[in-house]
């Protein structure tokens, strides 16, 4: 014998909750279908996280979107590679994705970072061996 759990809400933001956490699956297969609504109520849960974390890590609202709508593309992507049971699972999903895109991001910002060190040396020593060159020859010129 097997006994069934039966939830009662008490107001209607439970009510509410409780039919969305029903929902998700069905959510989930739909915008796995291609449905548009689904898939704007799936992009509405997860964009301001995204968002959110993209630019605490970046602290540059551009890259914040760029990183976002990275996000966003590879969403339909996603929902076809597996079948998801929850959208809190799909969401880990996409920050993952989020984490990784941050990730290109600050490689790409360290590799800029080290080019300008590298100009700057050079411009350094080409300066250097000016000055060396032109005490050299000064000293040269004193004999």
């Amino acid at each position: 014998m097997t006994a069934a759990l039966i939830i009662e809400p008490r107001d209607r933001t439970e009510t509410r909750r409780l039919v969305a956490v029903q929902r998700e699956p069905d959510v989930i297969a739909l915008a796995r279908e291609g449905d548009a609504q689904a898939l704007a109520e799936l992009f509405d849960t997860t964009v301001t996280q995204v968002y959110g974390y993209a630019f605490d890590a970046t602290h540059k609202a551009r890259e914040a979107e760029r990183i976002t709508d990275a996000v966003v593309q590879r969403l339909p992507r996603v929902l076809r590679r597996q079948r998801w049971e929850s959208k809190e699972a799909l969401q880990s999903q996409l920050m993952s994705i989020a984490r990784a895109e941050v990730g290109v991001y600050n490689r790409r910002q360290l590799r800029a970072e080290s080019r300008r060190e590298l100009r700057a040396w050079t411009r350094h020593l080409v300066l250097a061996a000016s000055a060396m060159a032109t005490i050299v020859y000064a000293g040269v010129l004193a004999l």
